[in-house]
């Protein structure tokens, strides 16, 4: 029994771990901590917490990578906390973000990390 316990709890490190060290979580994550509105919500320092929910799956045909990611990273400052939602898309170039934004813990309004170049791409 505790052998099954451990490997499912291995397993769950492991996907972490690739979600973690993708370029679509540490681009979202580095935009999070660089928003100025996050950061009078948090304070700062503001840090990721360790489990995230969701998932990111990534496939190369031809050397051309496409994927898609949906995740939420909780995040903590001295203020307060919040999770990051991510939702985005890869077709051969950068990840395309259809939603990234903060939505505050304790409710309120969502800080919305989109830039403009990414908004476009997503606009019907």
């Amino acid at each position: 029994m505790l052998l099954c316990c451990g490997g499912g709890i291995g397993i769950t490190f492991f996907v972490m771990s690739i979600i973690k060290s993708s370029d679509v979580y540490t681009e979202s994550l580095a935009r999070a901590k660089a928003n100025p509105d996050v950061k009078a919500l948090l304070g700062e320092p503001i840090e990721a917490g360790f489990f995230v929910t969701g998932n990111i799956s990534t496939n190369t045909t031809n050397g051309v990578t496409t994927g898609d990611a949906n995740f939420g990273i909780p995040l903590t400052g001295p203020k307060g906390g919040a999770s990051l939602v991510v939702i985005a898309h890869k077709r051969g170039g950068p990840w395309e973000y259809e939603v990234m934004k903060v939505q505050p813990a304790l409710g309120g309004l969502e800080i919305n990390l989109m830039e403009p170049k990414d908004e476009k791409k997503f606009m019907p």
